[in-house]
């Protein structure tokens, strides 16, 4: 605070010491903005290039799925009408096994697709703590806490 008051009473010179901790404040609000801004304007370039990446997986994801479930289904009638011949084993692994593979697959999609781990710049944003420089205050009540 010492620098900044003695710039501050050299341009002002009937200045208080409570205007140079508003000023000063003010300043480190301002800072954090521009922080918190930068912080935002990256996590959503971030989250718009996520988008088309994952827009470009699901699309062949999906179609990698249609293209597993015709075959399993033309497998299936081949078999039961007797144009594709294997043993009743074969059969049934190559029907199971095509089944786990794409329920599996579905389970992958779904979960990338769906990330829980968005929130992450939120808690950030909270931390950095634009709105009040001081020290942040809780307003819940702890349990043990006497009334």
């Amino acid at each position: 605070m010492g620098r900044l008051k003695k710039a501050i009473t050299r341009v002002m010179p009937i200045t208080t010491d409570e205007q140079i901790r508003h000023r000063e404040s003010n300043a480190e609000i301002s800072r954090r903005r521009v922080i918190v801004k930068a912080v935002i304007d990256a996590w959503k370039s971030q989250q718009e290039e996520d988008r088309k990446l994952r827009k470009g997986y699901a699309t062949i994801l999906v179609r990698t799925l249609i293209a597993q479930v015709v075959a399993i289904n033309l497998a299936f009638f081949l078999l039961g009408f007797g144009l594709l011949k294997v043993t009743d084993g074969t059969a049934k692994t190559f029907i199971i096994a095509t089944f786990i593979q794409i329920s599996a697959l579905v389970l992958v999609v779904t979960k990338d697709l769906f990330p829980s781990g968005a929130n992450h710049v939120l808690d950030l944003i909270d931390r950095l703590n634009v709105s009040n420089p001081g020290p942040k205050k809780s307003n819940s009540r702890r349990f043990d806490d006497p009334e």
